[in-house]
């Protein structure tokens, strides 16, 4: 306690127990009331001195008791509201929105969010903010704690926050994302999405109307079977189904998941249909895992040739794995003739010869990318088809790979 301000009455007067004794309770409750808004926007070291001193087995029980009625009053909560530039909700702020201070001192309740979260549970449970309250800037506490990555605190407000509440904007700013709903902006993450499952019970069906193609891809990046049964009995949400404004944002996002298998065969077993060109689109992703499922339940053949001139095209790392997946064991050569071999083998060249002289490559990036391109090229060689590549072998040397030039050669006299 004695880290608090001096400029502060409280400390002093706590430690002089004696004159706090003499001090009728008008007194006491002054002394409390000015050092929270001793400071424009607040007091946090009057907030927390205070806050440890209720939490102080050696406080006497009569200023405890002061300090709790200085909180819970309807009047401090006014004040706060006005002091503090704090609007009660959405609508309220939405109402005063041309009237909010933008450039006022940063309030209280919105500093301890980020810097104090204990202290801003302890404004939450002596009432002298609500959940739903928004800040000066438009923004509601959910918003900031979220912002500021106070996961725990986020959480805390979700279980406090009224049904209601949930299914408004976070925010009064910037139309467009900004209006998202909190519960929309809950499936960003799975627990915070969970939280307003149970919180919203009693009108799922309401709640999961606002979902969009958005928020269905996000739930799908963390979804499981598990989750999908629940959303679709008895709510009635069904992750794979095609949305108006997205055919496909379930199956899409699966795709960019490290263990995709198990909800694209939810997704199939309902009857889905994966997206048309999906493995086309996994392949620009390097998305490795979905193109081996896809490739097991997909024999469309226009599909699978798109994907291997799009994988071997991508210089990226990664893209080498991808055209491994695509292309046939040498077992099953006889899906891929010479006319899409060379066509392979042209991508895989062109790729990296415009990101050379586009990027300027030099040193070790280009050893990199050139390795990328020399895998590629020696797993197209295990199949063994005949290709002409003399006019890419001169490409590459121009672009300065003479590795990749030796690699060409050699393929080319395979067969």
């Amino acid at each position: 306690m004695s880290n608090c301000q001096q400029t502060l009455g409280c400390p002093l007067l706590f430690e002089k127990t004696e004159k706090t004794e003499q001090l009728g309770e008008h007194e006491l409750r002054s002394a409390i009331w000015s050092d929270i808004f001793s400071y424009p926007g607040g007091s946090h070291e009057a907030l927390h001195f205070l806050f440890e001193a209720l939490e102080n087995t050696d406080t006497p029980n009569y200023i405890k008791e002061a300090i709790k009625s200085v909180f819970g009053s309807a009047t401090m909560r006014e004040e706060i509201l006005q002091d503090w530039n704090l609007y009660r909700g959405y609508d309220h702020a939405k109402r005063h929105e041309r009237q909010m201070r933008k450039y006022a001192p940063v309030d209280l309740a919105s500093r301890c969010i980020e810097d104090c979260p204990s202290c801003f549970k302890g404004l939450l449970t002596y009432n002298m903010v609500e959940p739903s309250f928004f800040c000066h800037t438009g923004h509601s506490f959910f918003w900031l704690a979220a912002r500021s990555e106070q996961e725990e605190l986020v959480k805390h407000l979700l279980l406090l926050l009224s049904q209601e509440d949930l299914l408004r904007p976070f925010s009064v700013q910037n139309p467009g994302e900004d209006r998202y709903s909190i519960f929309q902006a809950c499936t960003w993450f799975k627990t915070w999405f969970e939280i307003c499952l149970d919180r919203l019970e009693s009108s799922p069906k309401d709640a999961l109307a606002s979902l969009g193609p958005e928020q269905i891809w996000q739930i799908c990046q963390y979804a499981d079977p598990g989750l999908g049964n629940r959303l679709l009995d008895p709510i009635g949400l069904d992750l794979g189904k095609p949305h108006p404004d997205d055919a496909a944002p379930g199956w899409l996002s699966v795709a960019n998941r490290r263990d995709p298998q198990s909800m694209f065969s939810w997704f199939w077993e309902r009857g889905h249909q994966p997206p048309e060109g999906f493995l086309t689109y996994v392949a620009s992703e390097n998305c490795c895992e979905a193109a081996k499922w896809i490739m097991d339940h997909d024999e469309d053949y226009h599909d699978w040739c798109n994907a291997a001139l799009t994988a071997a095209e991508n210089v990226d790392e990664g893209s080498e794995e991808m055209l491994e997946v695509i292309l046939p064991s040498p077992a099953e050569k006889k899906h891929i003739d010479q006319t899409l071999a060379e066509k392979i083998v042209k991508k895989i060249v062109h790729g990296i010869y415009e990101e050379v002289f586009k990027l300027e490559l030099r040193g070790p990036l280009l050893v990199e990318k050139e390795n990328v391109a020399i895998k590629k090229i020696q797993t197209l060689g295990k199949l063994e088809v005949k290709v002409d590549v003399v006019s890419m072998e001169i490409m590459a040397k121009i672009a300065g790979l003479p590795r990749l030039a030796m690699e060409l050669e050699d393929i080319s006299q395979r067969v």
